[in-house]
């Protein structure tokens, strides 16, 4: 049997994420005949292109992002709104115009933040009402619909992802690089990987000029201890 050894950066494994997506009998059957709603993000940016056939303006299709300074929120009058398809055509159209209306034979795709290696995906919550996840999530698993989350290999993470989430809440950091943020994990959705798609396996973390790979992390200690923590900077909770 012969083996390939191929190199992808960030930007190339979110365009294969994006094929494989599109793939999904359950994404070909919604394209046909129902709904898909694609939220924010960059990896969700090429999923949409894929399935409009078209570029978008995925600079516009970010709501947040963590940059050296930590993270970042991007202001709304920046960014453009969910992409809704219903029967293979873009509609100008709100989430909660749709929401009500979503059944089991439609789809629902949300980026996430982090993975670990049991699969789970983590999703940074900057909103103190819990933003598009805590609106939505309830709503999609009462009805059914299929919940799919495509994160890439560079939001991979050592340990678990469970675990992390019940340490963080904007209330609960004293200091943070950027915007403080709560986390939520989820472990019975459906998330496809690039390595998912080809089979390949993981060797490292790969860097590039435009995502440098930088890591938004949780310490714990007493006031002193988290002080000394570089770049920290306080954060007003008001």
């Amino acid at each position: 049997m012969s083996h390939i050894q191929v190199t992808l950066t960030p930007a190339e494994s979110k365009r294969l994420i994006a094929k494989a997506v599109a793939a999904l009998p359950e994404v070909k059957r919604a394209l046909r005949q129902g709904t898909i709603v694609i939220g924010l993000g960059t990896t969700n940016a090429r999923v949409a292109e894929e399935l409009l056939g078209k570029k978008i303006e995925r600079e516009k299709f970010v709501a947040g992002a963590v940059l050296p300074k930590g993270t970042c929120v991007v202001p709304r009058e920046r960014r453009r709104g969910d992409i809704i398809i219903r029967g293979g055509k873009l509609i100008e159209s709100k989430l909660n115009d749709v929401l009500l209306k979503l059944t089991a034979g439609d789809v629902f795709i949300k980026g996430a933040n982090a993975l670990d290696a049991s699969g789970a995906a983590g999703v940074l919550l900057a909103s103190r009402q819990g933003g598009t996840v805590g609106s939505v999530l309830g709503t999609l698993m009462a009805r059914g619909v299929n919940f799919i989350i495509p994160v890439g290999l560079e939001k991979f993470i050592p340990g678990s992802i469970q675990r992390v989430s019940k340490t963080t809440g904007i209330f609960r950091a004293s200091y943070a690089t950027g915007c403080a943020r709560s986390g939520e994990s989820y472990h019975r959705t459906r998330s496809f990987r690039d390595s998912d798609w080809c089979g390949s396996y993981y060797h490292g973390q790969g860097r590039h000029l435009r995502r440098r790979g930088e890591r938004h992390h949780v310490r714990s200690g007493n006031s002193e201890t988290t002080q000394q923590s570089p770049k920290a900077g306080k954060w007003d909770k008001g």
